[in-house]
């Protein structure tokens, strides 16, 4: 089955939005919705597939093809991502990118 997509941030992986999650932002909010509208209400996704939409969209309209989902990680990864999240968030708050300086030492 051919993918397609017009949209200039898709269009290089010829459509394929990959692992989407509630909070992607490269997603745009409307699809997320429609997706997890699904799931949220009690919608299955097949083996085989299922189609979600049409969706409109600032920039058109979109079809979605939701394959499989994935499933949750254990306890230990999902404490270490949420740990690794809330760190970035917290060095990116304290320590803005464009407030560093890197000094590099004359050899």
């Amino acid at each position: 089955m051919g993918k397609q997509s017009e949209e200039p941030n898709t269009k290089k992986q010829q459509g394929d939005l990959g692992w989407v999650t509630r909070g992607d932002e490269r997603v745009p909010g409307e699809l997320r919705e429609a997706l997890f509208h699904v799931l949220d209400t009690g919608g299955t996704i097949p083996e085989t597939g299922r189609m979600v939409g049409p969706v409109r969209l600032a920039s058109g309209c979109a079809l979605l093809w939701v394959s499989e989902r994935r499933a949750s990680p254990a306890w230990e990864e999902m404490s270490e991502r949420v740990h690794e999240e809330l760190r970035r968030r917290f060095m990116a708050d304290l320590m803005p990118l464009e407030s560093v300086e890197l000094l590099i030492p004359n050899e």
